[in-house]
């Protein structure tokens, strides 16, 4: 028998396998399963050199029947149903039987999906925060472009308010620089144009 090294993965639902009659059954598989080489060796056992591929357990009956304390026939009978199931194979070494797990790689692949996406994900998420920072960080060439020069008023959108018996021109209201920006700015630019002016009035 080799040595117990590795590791195997197991889906709960085996218990519930129809490949297997009885609890028993699947015991002596896990068994078979966990005992199994994960890669090709050379091992001794009962004294005689045997080479084991992977995915392969080299045991006596004798010693499986001694292992769940059972009777050779009903070892028989329980590998006799893998092989039915193909579950496992049987190839001979030096008068010895070799079992081999048929399904090896299923108990050994590791598949991660979720963590693949969340990898492959991550860099574009990185790049738009990038993005958003270098937004806030420095004013456009807009808002220094309006920060240098005075905008005009164009005193003919003034809006005039009328009555029944005659017009009156409502007393034109100075719009703020705020106002102005507001307008003329989208709404990243207005809200970096709004700081830069508070921080330019707090040294002042």
């Amino acid at each position: 028998m080799n040595h117990t090294n590795g590791f195997v993965l197991l889906h709960r639902k085996i218990w519930e396998s129809k490949d297997f009659n009885n609890a028993f059954e699947i015991s002596i598989f896990l068994f078979l399963l966990s005992k199994a080489c994960h890669k090709p060796q050379e091992l001794v056992y009962r004294r005689k050199k045997i080479f084991l591929n992977r995915g392969e357990v080299c045991i006596a009956l004798r010693d499986l029947a001694k292992r769940f304390n059972t009777t050779v026939d009903k070892i028989k009978t329980a590998l006799r149903n893998f092989a039915i199931q193909q579950n496992i194979l049987v190839r001979s070494y030096k008068r010895m039987n070799i079992y081999i797990i048929v399904k090896y790689e299923k108990y050994q692949r590791l598949e991660r999906p979720i963590q693949q996406n969340i990898q492959q994900n991550t860099p574009d998420r990185t790049i738009n925060i990038n993005k958003n920072k270098s937004m806030y960080s420095s004013a456009s060439p807009n808002i220094i472009s309006m920060r240098k020069k005075k905008i005009k008023i164009d005193k003919s959108k003034i809006p005039i308010l009328q009555t029944l018996h005659s017009q009156i021109r409502e007393t034109p209201r100075t719009k703020s620089q705020f106002e102005i920006a507001k307008e003329k700015l989208d709404k990243y630019d207005f809200e970096e144009y709004v700081k830069l002016s508070l921080q330019e009035s707090d040294k002042s």
